[in-house]
């Protein structure tokens, strides 16, 4: 079922009241909660108008497995007994709770769930009903775990490079992690409390903009056969977002890659080549529809594709994996839970790398994910004593060259930086974008007199298509000293030829080593869960067709009589949004701005999802173009209501 209208005029519309596509600002009002948005609909159908019936109830789930963890349940069923999606089933009621109290309710659209914020050592009850696109519930099919602590990962031995589980209030500790996203306030990252608690949580703001967490440690490359290998647990990536593993030699402190970029296509087990990235990168990038090596150039190849069967990337929404990258003397492999999901035919030359693990949203939109550990391999290394300064520039744009008559506007306030009396040296790094080009020359700092020009911040220059532009520059001694003394201030970026480009910026400043030091928290805090979009309604698509059940062409009027309207509410694709569905209290339909149909969908309980076919006459309309709008309610008063526009003419 496609996403919008198929076979319709050029008029036709696609309407979503949601707004899902605008990025959140979490620092302006909230959104007003639609406390108007109707929670019920009531059974009506116009004379010509033909609504769907209920059948008989769902099949039940097959059997229920509870696999236990720290303070969590990994629930699982099998679709049926007999192997199938239960019959008449869209979604599933999943209840829990100690025994003989089952007070906590999920509507699901996915065969596995994850229960969090439980209580080591105390037993829970379990049941998963099938449910219909009515509402209709199944028997319940019944099952009981315990968590407990599982132990360490089998892998976690072996990272003996960096290990961290994020379990400190102060997580990600800034000593060992730089946080690093383009965009001003786009990202918020720290520990998270009640279910979350003991996780990192990652409030992303700007849609497809990438978060990157930093090693500060480099990773040094083993012997072999096994040369190393990183590890990241977590519940990315959402939809249309993805989760990235990016291994770069040298002292590397952003890319000018952009996520969702469409790499050319190749075969099987051979790494793509990515002409943004630095020169010896290797990088596993996860999406929700696969997963793939991209590698910049000069990667050597072993001359033969590698030869995995490869499993599908696409766990259930909000259900924790765990990523191994893993680098051998034959090859690149990518895992997921131990299941091969990516290889390629690439080694690496070099020994020591800077290790980047790298999170994004769909385009336009927002995400929190949580991140529960990250490690890798080899000799541990304690990473330098720096100090990261975010927010280190005047003003967020570049600015014209000083007496250049370019437009530009006034220069932006500077501020002094806090003084830093035992620096050692200090660096500023800049990313400039989106661009569609980058060049080394264009960009200088001007700290209020002396100007210190912007070199490319990763080994073999910048990427010359963009989409953003890394530059750095190493601070003279004498700037040094102005830091040292507690006059330096914020420096203005700018340029002959680029004003206008968006500008971020950060000055590490690098103190001698067991120098104690004070450092802020590596990012803002990300605050509390958003409650107002929690129940995220199932994704609505719908057609228009003939009386013979055509879909309706382009420009083609259809003859009086009678329409199809064909409805689907995509359980799986409003579930991957926030972990779980709002219900749904039912669909009204409207030709032309009346209202002519009304179906609820609560017979037993809210549905999650499912597919609908309604009958409309058209006999009475006259010639001409028409309208057909559905809307699609929640019985949740804060989930939104969905809705769409399909046009049609019919003929005189």
């Amino acid at each position: 079922m496609l996403a919008g209208a198929v076979g319709l005029t050029a008029a036709v519309v696609l309407m979503r009241q949601t707004q899902e596509s605008a990025p959140r600002d979490l620092d302006a009002a909230p959104p007003p909660t639609i406390a108007i948005a109707q929670t019920t609909v009531a059974r009506f159908a116009e004379a010509g108008i033909v609504l769907p019936e209920s059948g008989d109830g769902p099949d039940a789930v097959g059997e229920l497995q509870a696999t236990p963890g720290d303070r969590t349940l990994r629930l699982s069923w099998a679709r049926s007994a007999g192997g199938d999606v239960p019959r008449g089933a869209s979604g599933y009621d999943v209840r829990w709770g100690r025994p003989g109290a089952l007070d906590n309710a999920m509507l699901v659209a996915a065969t596995e769930v994850e229960l969090r914020g439980l209580t080591n050592g105390e037993r829970y009850d379990v049941e998963v009903r099938s449910v219909d696109a009515y509402g209709k519930r199944s028997a319940p099919t019944g099952g009981s775990g315990t968590p407990e602590p599982t132990g360490d990962d089998p892998l976690r031995p072996l990272l003996t490079g960096l290990y961290d589980d994020f379990r400190g209030d102060n997580a990600p500790d800034p000593a060992s992690w730089a946080v690093q996203r383009a965009g001003s306030n786009c990202l918020r990252a720290g520990p998270g409390t009640a279910q979350e608690d003991d996780r990192l949580v990652l409030d992303l703001r700007c849609g497809n903009s990438e978060a990157v967490l930093r090693a500060r440690a480099p990773m040094r490359l083993d012997a072999g056969p096994t040369l190393g290998r990183v590890v990241v647990v977590t519940d990315g990536p959402v939809p249309r977002g993805e989760i990235s593993i990016t291994l770069a030699p040298g002292p590397v402190t952003a890319l000018g890659v952009a996520a969702g970029a469409n790499p050319p296509a190749t075969e099987p087990g051979r790494a793509v080549e990515d002409a943004a990235l630095p020169p010896g990168t290797i990088r596993a990038v996860v999406t929700a529809n696969g997963a793939r090596i991209v590698t910049g150039a000069g990667v050597r190849r072993t001359g033969a594709p590698a030869a995995g069967e490869l499993a599908s990337v696409l766990g259930a929404p909000g259900v924790t994996a765990r990523w191994e990258l893993e680098l051998t003397t034959t090859g690149v492999l990518l895992r997921r839970d131990g299941e091969l999901a990516a290889d390629a035919d690439v080694v690496p030359d070099w020994r020591e790398t800077t290790v980047m693990v790298g999170f994004t949203a769909s385009p336009g939109d927002s995400a929190r994910l949580h991140v529960d550990a990250i490690g890798f391999t080899g000799e541990r290394t304690e990473p330098p004593t720096v100090v990261d300064t975010a927010g280190a520039l005047a003003g967020e744009t570049v600015r014209p060259m000083p007496g250049d008559q370019q437009p530009g506007g006034a220069d932006p306030r500077r501020r002094v930086i806090d003084a830093a009396p035992t620096a050692e040296s200090a660096r500023l790094q800049v990313l400039a974008g989106p661009t569609a080009s980058c060049a080394e020359g264009e960009l200088v700092a001007d700290f209020n007199g002396p100007v210190v020009k912007l070199g490319a911040a990763v080994p073999g220059g910048l990427p010359p298509k963009g989409p953003y532009c890394p530059y750095v520059a190493q601070l003279s001694p004498e700037l040094v000293g102005l830091l040292r003394d507690g006059v330096l201030t914020t420096p203005v970026i700018r340029s002959a030829s680029r004003t206008g480009v968006s500008v971020t910026g950060v000055l590490s400043v690098t103190h001698p080593r067991g120098t104690p030091v004070e450092r802020g928290p590596a990012a803002e805090p990300p605050g509390p869960p958003p409650t107002n979009e929690r129940h995220r309604l199932a994704h609505l698509s719908a057609e228009l067709r003939d009386a013979a059940g055509e879909e309706l062409v382009a420009g083609e009027p259809v003859a009086k009589g009678r329409v199809v309207l064909d409805i689907e509410l995509d359980g799986l694709a409003g579930q991957r949004e926030t972990g779980q569905l709002g219900g749904i209290a039912g669909i009204e339909v409207r030709l032309d701005n009346k209202l002519v149909a009304g179906l609820p969908t609560v017979e037993d309980g809210a549905a999650a999802a499912g597919a609908y076919r309604f009958g409309l006459s058209v006999a009475e309309l006259d010639a001409g173009s028409h309208v057909v709008e559905v809307r699609v309610f929640g019985v949740q008063a804060g989930a939104r209501p969905r809705s769409l526009l399909l046009g049609f003419q019919v003929d005189g």
